[in-house]
């Protein structure tokens, strides 16, 4: 009774095993490996379609390959993309003939190549199924059906070599463009390198250049060309905002000699902006007006007042004696309320003629803005007896806080 039982056991263990290993071979295992030229892609996407559903999708690991099963007796698609490059598809038929066990059939290995796609050559084939696999009886395995893919075949080889052709010369271009970048890097040439640098990014498509070249080394130079033509521009900007500053400062020293500060303050001002962190400028700036403030002998307005757009208002005073008027300035403390690029017409004169005059541009409208005219640059203020300064907006009305004459001693 025991070895009846044991015979029993044995016999089911039997059939438990062979289940597991039917089950284990009812798949075809596809092992695949993707590729462009000689170098292996990762990430490519491994689709499998039954009856146009796709069922089953996958990625190729970081050294191209992929492993895809397939149940028996079935016709499958399988599409193989990956971004920046044509697609390829292939038809695997798994029928097998009747008698055919499952643990007879081979594993099957397949290797594809993608191509990237090249606006001159007619990559349409490849949008069709290049090959069917299926079981050959006479060599009892699952093959290339030749009969039918030979045109098929013959049509890819020729594709291929046009493409192969056409990477050759890409291969050419980028070498000539790349030898050109490093010599002119190396003669510090910077600008014709980076020039060059950048038309070897441009000789393959964007999308797959890396297969091919060394983007992140064209790429770094570039960052480090950037870098060094910066740092030059940089300090020829510091170069020519010194010359401009010294220049500004002279001229500006000059005028303050001559007691002309109303030039004066325009030059320092120009210097200050040249080089904000310069301080001399600042002082100046600050001294000139303080001896304006100082040396104010007529003030003809000091409270706030709206002259009209095109309306004249008259400021009189008794005439200045002569040893007063040398070196004379008017301070106006002046806010633009029309638009931005209105001006002030300032006149001075005697009874009914006006003698002289002067504009007034650059009004601020969103603050009083301090501007110092030069009376004594116009002769007639030297020889007549002024006994009137007026004003005249043209554009918009003008508010005035301060008018003052002062002298330059």
């Amino acid at each position: 009774m025991s070895k009846v039982r044991s015979g029993l056991v044995i016999l089911l263990l039997l059939c438990f095993y062979n289940q597991i290993f039917a089950q284990k071979q009812a798949y075809m295992l596809i092992e695949g490996l993707v590729f462009a030229g000689r170098t292996p892609l990762g990430s490519a996407n491994i689709n499998v379609f039954l009856n146009s559903n796709k069922i089953d999708q996958k990625k190729s690991v970081e050294d191209g390959s992929f492993t895809v099963m397939l149940k028996y007796n079935e016709k499958y698609t399988i599409e193989i993309s990956k971004y920046g490059f044509v697609s390829k598809k292939l038809i695997f038929n798994t029928e097998l003939p009747v008698g055919v066990r499952l643990d007879q059939v081979n594993n099957f290995p397949l290797q594809v190549e993608l191509f990237p796609p090249f606006e001159e050559i007619d990559m349409s084939l490849l949008e069709q199924p290049l090959a069917l696999i299926e079981y050959d009886q006479q060599t009892a395995m699952f093959s290339f059906d030749m009969t039918e893919a030979t045109e098929t075949m013959k049509k890819v080889q020729a594709l291929q070599a046009e493409i192969t052709k056409k990477l050759d010369a890409l291969a050419k271009h980028y070498k000539l463009e790349f030898e050109n970048a490093e010599i002119a890097y190396k003669q510090r040439n910077y600008k014709l390198a980076k020039d060059d640098y950048e038309k070897c990014l441009e000789v393959y498509p964007e999308k797959t250049a890396d297969l091919y070249i060394d983007v992140a080394y064209l790429k770094k130079k570039i960052a480090a060309i950037d870098k060094l033509l910066g740092d030059r521009i940089a300090k020829d900007r510091e170069k020519k905002a010194q010359k401009e500053y010294n220049d500004a400062l002279a001229k500006a020293e000059n005028a303050y000699t001559k007691k002309l500060y109303d030039e004066a303050l325009d030059l320092y001002s120009k210097a200050s902006v040249i080089l904000p962190s310069e301080k001399t400028p600042k002082v100046m700036i600050e001294k000139i007006n303080k001896t304006m403030v100082d040396n104010v002998f007529l003030t003809l307005q000091q409270s706030n007042i709206i002259v009209a757009d095109k309306s004249e208002k008259k400021f009189t005073f008794t005439p200045i004696q002569s040893v007063k008027k040398r070196n004379n300035y008017i301070i106006l403390k002046i806010r633009n309320k029309g638009p931005q690029d209105n001006k002030l017409y300032v006149k001075f004169g005697n009874g009914s003629e006006a003698a002289g005059g002067f504009v007034v541009k650059d009004m601020k409208s969103d603050e009083f803005g301090n501007h110092l005219i030069r009376l004594s640059s116009q002769d007639k203020w030297l020889r007549i007896d002024a006994n009137w300064i007026s004003v005249y907006p043209e554009g918009g009305d003008v508010e005035i806080e301060i008018m003052q004459l002062t002298k330059a001693e």
